[in-house]
């Protein structure tokens, strides 16, 4: 027969590990439907203005931007 300490252990580290399961599995599922989308359209624009930005701005001549 198990003691009392040890059913007590196994218990908390078991209800520990479930709860940590949970949770990650639900905000995981919360960011891929709900924050993803919108995130990825933020991305999107942003590198699309930059793009348009070098189009519209060309720097031929790359010393001015990266030193050495």
């Amino acid at each position: 027969m198990k003691s009392l300490y040890l059913r007590i252990v196994i218990t908390t580290i078991f209800v520990m590990i479930l709860s940590f399961l949970i949770a990650f599995i639900g905000s995981n599922l919360y960011y891929q439907h709900l924050l993803k989308p919108f995130n990825d359209q933020k991305i999107t624009a942003m590198a699309k203005s930059i793009s348009t930005f070098y189009e519209q701005n060309p720097c031929n001549d790359s010393s001015t931007s990266l030193p050495s």
